[in-house]
Formats: C-alpha cells, sequence, structure tokens
C-alpha cells in the first residue's frame, strides 16, 4: 500500500516528533518553536496528486561521516528537465542522459510534497518518525524570521506600487520565441515584476522578484488567454496552488479583443 507524506504526518502529534528531532539534530537551525509551527502549517495542508517519490538514503564515507540525502523523483529523465535540454548540458551529463531525474525538495510545494508517496526502500530502512523528521527539515531549509519576513513585505508593496527605483529593465525574446521582460538590479539580481508572454503576444506568466526569489501570487495563462494556474510563493518556494477559480487577486481571463 502506497503511503504519502500527509498521511505520515496525520498519524503522529508534535509531542511524539519533538524528541525524535532533537534526537537526530541536537543542535537546530531554528528554534524548536518555528519547527513546531511549521509542523502544525503542513498537517493542514492539502496534498496535490503527484508522481514525486521521496527517497532517503544513509551515507557514510571518511570526509563527513553519516549523513543522509533527502530528494525526490517523479520519472522524468535528465534529458527531459528543460534546464538541461542545450549542447553543453549533453556533453557534460551524458552519462546519466537516460537515467531518472532527481530533485532537490527544498523548493517543492508544501502541497505536492505532501501528496508524495515514500518509497518502499525508504519505510523499511528509516522509523516513520525519522522520516518525518527528515521531511520536516527539507519544508524548512528556506525560512525567514518574522522580522526579515516584514521587510520583504514591504519591498513587495514598493515594487507593487511602483516605488522600486534604480533597477535594469530587460527584455528578450527567448529561445522557445517567447518575449521575457524583467527588472533586475545593478547586481543582475532579478528584482520586481517578471512577465513572459506566448508568442501570439498572450500574456504566458507574470509574478514578483524580490532579491531574486519567488514572492507573492504568480499566474499563468494559456495561449488563448485563461487563466490556468496561480502558484502562492513565499521565501522563493511555491506553498499553495490553485488550477481552478475563484482566483486571488481577482484576476481574469485576458481580453484579446
Amino acid at each position: 500500500m502506497k503511503i504519502i507524506i500527509k498521511d505520515l504526518f496525520a498519524k503522529y502529534n508534535w509531542e511524539e516528533i519533538e524528541p525524535v528531532l532533537l534526537r537526530l539534530y541536537p543542535t537546530t537551525e531554528r528554534s524548536i518553536a518555528k519547527y513546531k509551527e511549521a509542523y502544525q502549517k503542513f498537517s493542514l495542508t492539502i496534498p496535490s496528486k503527484t508522481a514525486m517519490r521521496i527517497i532517503i538514503e544513509e551515507h557514510n564515507d571518511s570526509s563527513f561521516g553519516k549523513w543522509y540525502e533527502i530528494y525526490g523523483k517523479d520519472g522524468t529523465l535528465v534529458k527531459e528537465t528543460s534546464q538541461f535540454q542545450n549542447e553543453n548540458a549533453y556533453k557534460e551529463l551524458k552519462d546519466i542522459w537516460e537515467n531518472e531525474q532527481s530533485y532537490a525538495l527544498s523548493y517543492t510545494s508544501w502541497e505536492e510534497m505532501a501528496g508524495s508517496t515514500i518509497t518502499p526502500n525508504t519505510l523499511s530502512s528509516f522509523d516513520e518518525k525519522d522520516i518525518i523528521v527528515y521531511v520536516l527539515l527539507e519544508i524548512t531549509l528556506i525560512w525567514r524570521t518574522d522580522e526579515q519576513d516584514l521587510k520583504v513585505m514591504e519591498t513587495f508593496e514598493e515594487i507593487v506600487n511602483a516605488q522600486e527605483h534604480n533597477l535594469n529593465h530587460k527584455d528578450i525574446i527567448d529561445h522557445s520565441g517567447c518575449r521575457r521582460v524583467w527588472t533586475e538590479k545593478a547586481n543582475g539580481c532579478c528584482h520586481g515584476f517578471y512577465t513572459i508572454y506566448w508568442e501570439n503576444g498572450v500574456m504566458r506568466t507574470q509574478g514578483i522578484y524580490v532579491d531574486g526569489s519567488f514572492e507573492g501570487i504568480w499566474t499563468s495563462w494559456d495561449k488563448n488567454g485563461k487563466v490556468k494556474r496561480q502558484t502562492r510563493y513565499w521565501c522563493d518556494r511555491g506553498i499553495e496552488i490553485k488550477s481552478e477559480s475563484p482566483w486571488w487577486d481577482i484576476v481574469k481571463d485576458q481580453n484579446r479583443t
């Protein structure tokens, strides 16, 4: 029987998980209160349907000692991954070109993580509560303090209200024929609205970067201008996805007339 991450989290309460967290990670990067907050929020996440499988492997070497690798696979091959579809990538990765692509989970949406299955080998090799802790560390790998969050949100509002200045404007046609328009800081870091247009001029994707990180709501449209999906980003990771109306921010289909 397949077990998804959300079901595993539902089996235990925080009081059962906290001592396991402290055993596996005696010195935590964040406060226990932050991990508890993330655990409770993630437990309420509605899982999405996904082919992602979670794999945990134990490694032991002379340089680092014992360590654990947590990653995901969804059946996509290395050669099918968009960022690798160029000649230089093939030269570097030709030995694993036909292998299944591995994904870092720190940028995977909580909904997809919640719906991901756990491989049988992982379930047989690790205690369930240990698996929960390893996953918890992955979903909190990218995190902000309340003070940092407030500063980002203030910057986000400045971008929305066109109060950000001294930005470089970029406008290109990419290799697929789509037009990309965005702004960035002098150091080349994306900052501000980022918009992609289909070849027919219809807006394909739009959202906001704050200092190189995805923030707020990003919306995607199909080639006919119909809203297709929205993703709510926080701290450079998707935490919630909508694939049908009602849409956030009262976004509408594009009028092509």
